[in-house]
C-alpha cells in the first residue's frame, strides 16, 4: 500500500504554543494533510530533512502557517516566520514506533519501550514454549526423557 502525501506546500513556520512544547505537535490546517486525522504520527519533509510530529488542527497564525516548536524546527532547518515548502506523509505503523520511541514526551517514549520489550519477552516464552513441547514428545525417543527410578524391596 502506497503512502499518501501531499504538497509541497508554502507555509508561515510559527512557533508553537506552549501548550504544544515537548509534545512532538505540528499544528497545520487539515487541508494540507487530508489523509491524517488530529492526533496522527505525520513526516514532515523539507528538502533533504525530515520530522515526525503529531498532527493537530491548525494555529491561530491562520491557515498558511504551521505551528512547531524547536525541536521539530532544528530537523527540519527551519526558522520562525521563515515561508518553507513542506510535504506530508502518512506514517506507517513501523514510522509511528520509530516516532514513538524517541518522541520528547517521556509518557510515549517509556510506554513504546515497555511495549517493545513485552513483545520480545512473549516472543521469547513462545519460542521456549514451543522448545520444551518439541524435547518433551520427540526427546523422549531419543533417550532424552528423565530417567525412572526402580526401587526394589529389600
Amino acid at each position: 500500500m502506497a503512502k499518501r502525501t501531499s504538497g509541497p506546500i508554502d507555509l508561515t513556520v510559527v512557533n508553537a504554543d506552549q501548550r504544544d512544547v515537548m509534545g512532538d505537535v505540528a499544528r497545520v490546517d487539515i487541508s494540507h494533510r487530508p489523509f491524517a486525522r488530529a492526533g496522527q504520527v505525520i513526516v514532515i519533509r523539507h528538502g533533504r530533512k525530515k520530522a515526525h510530529a503529531v498532527a493537530r488542527g491548525a494555529s491561530s497564525a491562520g491557515k498558511n502557517s504551521i505551528a512547531l516548536e524547536s525541536a521539530i524546527r532544528a530537523k527540519l532547518g527551519v526558522r520562525i516566520n521563515q515561508q518553507a515548502t513542506l510535504n506530508f506523509e502518512e506514517a506507517g505503523y513501523l514510522t509511528q514506533l520509530r516516532w514513538a520511541w524517541n518522541a520528547s514526551d517521556a509518557m510515549a517514549r517509556i510506554a513504546a519501550r515497555l511495549a517493545v520489550v513485552s513483545v520480545g519477552l512473549g516472543v521469547l516464552g513462545l519460542l521456549l514454549g514451543i522448545i520444551s513441547l518439541i524435547v518433551t514428545f520427540y526427546g523422549a525417543d531419543q533417550g532424552c526423557a528423565p530417567s525412572r527410578v526402580i526401587r526394589t524391596s529389600s
